[in-house]
Formats: C-alpha cells, sequence, structure tokens
C-alpha cells in the first residue's frame, strides 16, 4: 500500500512539474523531451503500481516497442515513423489508463492513494487526447487549424487543446477542420463529461459508504 502511495503521489508531482516546465523544456528541445519524459514516468508507474500482477511480459512487450519506435523515428524523421512512434506511446498511455481505471473501480476504500489515482488518471487521459490529435495532425496535416504562430512544437499546443476540451472551456483558438479532427475533439469532450458525471460519482458514492459504516 505505501508503494501504491509512493508511486501515485511521486506521479501526480512530477506530471504537474512536467506540465509547467513544458515551454522551457521545448525551448531547449523539442516535442521528444516532453513525450520521453513522460514515457518515462509512466513506465515507473506501471512498474511500481502494477509490479504484483502477472503483466510483466506485457510491460517488457511496451517497453521493447516503445524503443524500438523511438530509435526508428530518432533515425530518419518521416511521417509514416512518427505516426508509429506516436501509436506506441499511446498503447503505453492506454495501459496505464485501463490499470488506474480498474483500480479505482475494485477499490473498496477510498484513500489517498485511490485519490491520487483519480487524479493521475485525469492528467493521463489529458495527455492521451493530446497525443491523439498529434498523431491526427501527423498522419492527416491541416486536421486542426491553430490560430497563432506555427511553431514545431505541435504537442504542446494539442495538450493545451486537449484539457480545454476536456474542460469544455473551447477558447476557439484550435479548431479541428476535417471529420477526423472533430471526432478526436468529440471524444476528448465525452471523456471530460463522463469523468465528471461517473468516474467522480463512483468515487464519491464509495467515500459516502465507506463514512457510513464508520
Amino acid at each position: 500500500m505505501k508503494t501504491n502511495y509512493f508511486s501515485s503521489l511521486t506521479l501526480l508531482i512530477l506530471q504537474l512539474i512536467l506540465l509547467m516546465m513544458q515551454p522551457l523544456i521545448l525551448s531547449v528541445g523539442n516535442s521528444l523531451w516532453v513525450v520521453g519524459i513522460l514515457t518515462g514516468l509512466l513506465f515507473f508507474d506501471v512498474w511500481i503500481e502494477d509490479w504484483r500482477k502477472n503483466n510483466i511480459l506485457i510491460k517488457i512487450l511496451l517497453l521493447i516497442v516503445n524503443i524500438f519506435c523511438t530509435c526508428m523515428y530518432l533515425n530518419c524523421d518521416t511521417k509514416m515513423k512518427k505516426g508509429t512512434y506516436i501509436c506506441s506511446v499511446l498503447l503505453l498511455f492506454f495501459y496505464s489508463l485501463i490499470i488506474k481505471f480498474i483500480k479505482v473501480l475494485r477499490a473498496k476504500r477510498v484513500d489517498s492513494t485511490i485519490i491520487f489515482s483519480s487524479i493521475n488518471f485525469y492528467m493521463l487521459a489529458g495527455y492521451t487526447g493530446a497525443c491523439l490529435a498529434w498523431l491526427v495532425e501527423t498522419v492527416w496535416p491541416g486536421s486542426f487549424v491553430i490560430n497563432h504562430p506555427i511553431t514545431s512544437h505541435q504537442l504542446f499546443d494539442f495538450v493545451y487543446f486537449s484539457f480545454v476540451t476536456m474542460a469544455s472551456l473551447g477558447y476557439g483558438d484550435i479548431i479541428p477542420s476535417n471529420e477526423v479532427g472533430k471526432t478526436i475533439a468529440l471524444f476528448i469532450s465525452l471523456f471530460g463529461q463522463i469523468y465528471t458525471t461517473v468516474f467522480l460519482v463512483i468515487t464519491l458514492s464509495k467515500y459516502i459508504k465507506q463514512k457510513e459504516v464508520l
């Protein structure tokens, strides 16, 4: 339990630091730096939090696939290899999200570890939406219209777009311009509403029942 608490709290703190430090990291590097740091954090979290489960082969396979796709992308930056690399990152994101979702649903008690896992789940979902939008823009360039000077740091724009869309703020400075982009935006927005109305309600109901028993 202490290990899970440490893992969830550490991941939350490091994600918040990464979110705030992204402009600085991108000023000295590129989007690959940010994704590489986040991928490392996820491998750390998945390995520590889920180490007792019989999923070691899955985690090793995800690690090998990610390293292989990263090496391909670094050796030759083509649209196909960049898309393959983003897909390998998304596989890890989805795996981490599934683990956290199952963990919260199966929890009998709502403690600080579950609360941290719920927050991590939301933040990881935001990054997952950003990578999905980044993948769409890579495969179908022009899927999103960005109403400011275009830079090479598209991932930062899509992280911003994903979290703003999940929160239903809709500033309108990044707009999906085709059916694929609009579908991604709909899924991100839908997740934000589902998280608020379903995921949090489940956690809250467990907490209320827990208090009633006490």
